[in-house]
């Protein structure tokens, strides 16, 4: 998230040399000038980027994935058509030190939820949001990182370290062109030549807006080694804000002659020139104990600022992970995991669970207010148990954790702690984690990865009717299937979802765009979120066993429409008979009753 007030500070009051216009397609061509030709790479940080990409699009009903996926080529397009190759980097899980910030986002991102299921119950149109409220759908993250992949062959990893000390160091090492993202802590790192302003992207004009690292540290009379310490007394996702307001306050007071009124027009002034009396880079590092005494009291706090600091410089090295040296068998199925983790195979939370660190789902499209649904996290607990049963099936059972520890959003009170939670083993014939994750197919494998995938999902649904469906509907009634199974939707409901999912393949580009966004039904909304939190959890057990659905038939389809489904949901609430749903398609009317049967014939 970057360092807070630094962006409009520098957007706002920092000279030009700080912040100025550029044209990609210019900073290209001077590049291979001064390269011989060489292609240009610009490091793209996936996770800040996707809400400008998806900007436009209907956000409230559940996600708009088949335009998605086509404002996501033309991004991606419009660099290959300048030259440019672009690497994208995804982030993993919350890091343990910044868990505290972490649960203060979800609660505030659960009052603007509020804010805006309030606001749409009271009339108002889903146009009229403030942007402020704009969150993306869930879904869009974990299926960006394989649509780039898998549909436009774009080069994509998944960081082990934090994303954005991983970026830094591949643009650094590799001499990359650009960072392109929006976080403030890329003014902090030696990373790319440019900073390129994700949010500020005109992708017709191909002009942006760079940070300029250099210029930012001269301005505030710094050495660009000192900026690490700059980002952690201004407050970062390792020291809080918060606790550093009196220090603020006092070298405001001592630099600028203010009152206890604290801006970041006078802060990061006065903290530079408070900075200027410490030796740059690691050296500083002794005096830590001094700084932390005076900026929060406590010379103890000196470990976390240390820690703060380290995450910056370019001599950090990035993390290896622990491995388990005295179980030879158990450390090959981690470094499997890392190595399908790090190139974008397996999904992050299968890398997280085997390593021992906790599962975690943020706030969603839900309103706890109301009791006619279950959250989410609660209703997709029993498939996640089985999940981590598959996953810790051949962990020694004299290394721990022997659980996992869930740290998930299912109220206003739900975050005081962590829910542990027992694995459950399969039932079924388990091959072991490096059989599941080997690239054989033969038949015996792939019916073990099928069977354990689908009883992952419900001891009641048939492998074998579920892998002879069309590819485009595996995933979804593997998630309808767990979602019929736990009966909290009414028989119309789950319809209007198979309506939605079997016909959005037929609908055109224009047909979707044109579709309304209001009226807007909230049980719909809220069904939407439970729908693609459910494929986002069916997705994890895929990947834990193995993909018994390779991911290049899995990522290719768009899975989604939540204006489509509102349409649908409306028609299924008025009884509208099948074939009306499926607007007299028959192909659409077809794989409608063969989705229909699989969830009612063999569901209990």
């Amino acid at each position: 998230m970057g360092i807070r007030g630094l962006q409009t500070f520098i957007e706002k009051f920092c000279p030009p040399n700080c912040y100025y216009e550029v044209s990609i397609e210019q900073l290209v061509e001077e590049y291979k000038r001064q390269t011989g030709g060489k292609e240009p790479v610009i490091v793209v940080d996936g996770s800040s980027c996707l809400g400008h990409i998806y900007k436009g699009l209907d956000w409230v009903s559940g996600g708009q994935y088949k335009e998605y996926i086509e404002k996501l080529g033309k991004f991606v397009q419009a660099f290959k058509q300048i030259g440019v190759k672009l690497v994208f980097y995804f982030g993993g899980g919350t890091v343990n030190p910044k868990r505290k910030e972490w649960i203060k986002r979800c609660f505030e991102r659960l009052e603007r939820v509020y804010q805006m299921f309030d606001q749409l119950s009271d009339g108002l149109r889903t146009t009229d949001l403030h942007q402020s409220l704009f969150s993306l759908p869930p879904g869009v993250g974990t299926l960006s990182q394989h649509y780039l992949e898998h549909i436009f062959g774009c080069e994509v990893y998944q960081s082990v370290d934090e994303t954005d000390t991983e970026i830094a160091h591949y643009a650094r090492e590799r001499k990359c062109l650009a960072i392109f993202g929006q976080d403030s802590d890329y003014l902090i790192y030696e990373g790319g030549t440019y900073y390129l302003s994700a949010q500020h992207f005109n992708l017709r004009t191909m002009r942006t807006f760079n940070y300029d690292r250099r210029g930012f540290a001269e301005y505030l009379g710094l050495e660009t080694s000192q900026l690490p310490l700059f980002a952690t007394l201004a407050g970062n996702d390792l020291v809080s804000f918060s606790d550093l307001k009196p220090f603020h306050r006092f070298l405001c007071r001592k630099y600028t002659g203010g009152g206890y009124d604290v801006n970041f027009k006078t802060l990061f002034p006065a903290l530079a020139r408070y900075i200027q009396q410490f030796p740059p880079g690691e050296a500083v590092i002794q005096a830590l104990p001094h700084i932390a005494r005076e900026a929060l009291n406590d010379p103890r706090a000196a470990n976390v600022f240390a820690t703060s600091i380290r995450s910056y410089l370019s001599s950090t090295k990035i993390v290896k992970r622990t491995t388990a040296p005295n179980h030879p068998h158990w450390n090959a199925v981690l470094q499997r995991a890392e190595e399908l983790h790090r190139s974008n195979y397996s999904t992050a939370t299968v890398f997280a669970i085997v390593n021992g660190e906790p599962f975690e789902t943020s706030t969603a499209f839900e309103d706890y207010r109301e009791r006619d649904l279950p959250p989410f996290a609660r209703l997709l607990r029993p498939m996640r148990t089985r999940l981590y049963g598959i996953l810790f099936h051949e962990k020694p059972l004299n290394l721990e954790p022997q659980f996992v520890l869930e740290w998930c959003m299912e109220g206003p009170n739900s975050l005081n702690e962590p829910t542990r939670i027992k694995p459950a083993p399969p039932s079924d014939p388990h091959p072991g984690l490096l059989a599941l994750w080997s690239d054989d197919r033969t038949q015996d494998l792939q019916n073990a990865r099928w069977q354990l995938f689908a009883h992952g999902i419900s001891s009641r649904l048939n492998p074998a009717k579920l892998r002879h469906l069309p590819q485009n509907l595996v995933l979804p009634t593997a998630v309808m299937f767990y979602i019929v199974d736990n009966r909290i939707l009414a028989t119309w409901e789950i319809e209007a979802m198979i309506a939605t999912v079997v016909t959005l393949p037929t609908v055109p580009l224009e047909r979707l765009a044109s579709l309304p966004s209001d009226p807007v039904d909230l049980r719909a909304v809220r069904i939407a979120t439970i729908y693609m939190r459910s494929l986002w959890s069916t997705i994890i057990l895929l990947s834990a066993c193995g993909y018994p659905l390779p991911p290049a038939k899995t990522f290719i389809h768009p899975y989604f429409d939540g204006k489509l489904f509102q349409q649908k949901y409306r028609k299924a609430k008025d009884k509208a008979s099948h074939a009306i749903l499926c607007g007299h398609q028959v192909t659409s009317i077809e794989a409608f009753l063969q989705v229909r049967q699989v969830l009612f014939e063999n569901a209990g």
